[in-house]
């Protein structure tokens, strides 16, 4: 992938496809060029913001804010049932078909005292909330939203330097 702007200065994300004669390769491009429905021969496409493709080289997206990402993984968060009971948090109900089709990308568990073998943990309110060591998908979940919280970070501005001129 790579960022190209455009003429009128907008930048597009191209993404290529590069031909191969390896099998393995070849098979799973194709069903993602079908399911897609893009071109067969097309090697860049553009991925752009939107609900419908304009045409075969292109792939739309519907991107969510940072904010939306982690409500959705917050509500993968154990919470104390007193906690609910007080409306100190909101419980979301989930039927056992919804948790199939949408199984959680991240899990925090809670509990008096957090796990010796935790990989990361947190006190809040004298209850540990963590995330187990052993669990490779949270773990790896935890780690992506660290580093797009890095692609967010601005940083802080230096101010200039003041500058004192001496009158007489």
């Amino acid at each position: 992938m790579r960022i190209k702007t455009t003429t009128d200065k907008q930048a597009v994300v191209i993404m290529f496809l590069r031909p191969s004669t390896d099998e393995a390769i070849a098979t799973p491009v194709r069903k993602i060029r079908e399911l897609l429905a893009l071109s067969e021969s097309a090697r860049e496409l553009n991925i752009v913001y939107g609900t419908y493709p304009e045409n075969d080289t292109e792939v739309t997206m519907m991107t969510r804010s940072i904010l939306q990402v982690l409500v959705d993984l917050a509500s993968h968060i154990d919470v104390l049932a007193v906690d609910l009971a007080e409306g100190r948090v909101y419980g979301l109900q989930r039927t056992p078909e919804q948790e199939r089709m949408f199984p959680p990308l991240l899990t925090v568990r809670c509990g008096p005292s957090a796990p010796g073998n935790a990989y990361v943990s947190v006190n809040y309110r004298n209850q540990w909330f963590w995330i187990e060591d052993r669990d490779i998908q949270s773990k790896q979940m935890f780690n992506f939203m660290m580093f797009l919280f890095s692609l967010t970070e601005t940083g802080t501005e230096q101010a200039a330097p003041v500058v004192t001129i001496p009158a007489r």
